[in-house]
């Protein structure tokens, strides 16, 4: 995981759109902490390169989008 060092809490959240308007179906805050020791110190916004996948499941249909 490429972060700068520091104390990070993690939260996580399923969101959607239904007719147009976001919807929040469940969300949970400070699900773990994570301490992240680095030899090097920056200061801004970061990209972490994260990725995202999500997977549509439908009797022995099995679909992905990414």
């Amino acid at each position: 995981m490429n972060l700068q060092g520091g104390e990070y809490l993690l939260s996580m959240s399923c969101t959607g759109f239904e007719q147009g308007e976001h919807t929040v179906y469940h969300r949970l805050y400070d699900v773990a902490n994570l301490t992240v020791i680095s030899n090097k110190n920056t200061v801004g916004v970061y990209d972490m390169e994260s990725e995202v996948e999500t997977v549509l499941k439908r009797g022995n249909e099995h679909e992905k989008n990414g």
